[in-house]
């Protein structure tokens, strides 16, 4: 079941890194952006893992007991989410549009994506 706190908090997290310009759909991890820009840019999964006080070791990855995990399986995880909310939540159709992440947010917490 989605944990409503975390997403919550996860909603406050994003909308204060999207006001610094540090929030980008299109990239899991700051590393990714390093190539793209500033660096510190990441996606709502990547965000996650930050909140989780992880280490961002590629891309894509994060360690999680001295392990490398996908940021989308840890915030899955994390979260408490579906694979189908998962998808919904991290996919990158966005296109930064804080207003339709937290749409997708509530729509997770009513239900109406299992």
């Amino acid at each position: 079941m989605a944990n409503e706190e975390k997403l919550l908090n996860l909603v406050n997290v994003v909308g204060e890194a999207k006001d610094r310009d540090e929030w980008d759909q299109t990239f899991w991890s700051p590393k990714a952006s390093e190539n793209h820009g500033c660096g510190t840019a990441m996606c709502a999964a990547g965000w996650q893992c930050a909140i989780g006080g992880l280490e961002f070791t590629g891309f894509a990855s994060v360690l999680v007991n001295d392990e490398p995990v996908y940021v989308s399986s840890y915030a899955t995880e994390a979260l408490g989410l579906t694979e189908n909310q998962a998808y919904w939540l991290f996919k990158t159709n966005f296109y930064n549009d804080y207003d339709l992440f937290v749409e997708t947010v509530k729509k997770i917490i009513n239900g109406e994506i299992e």
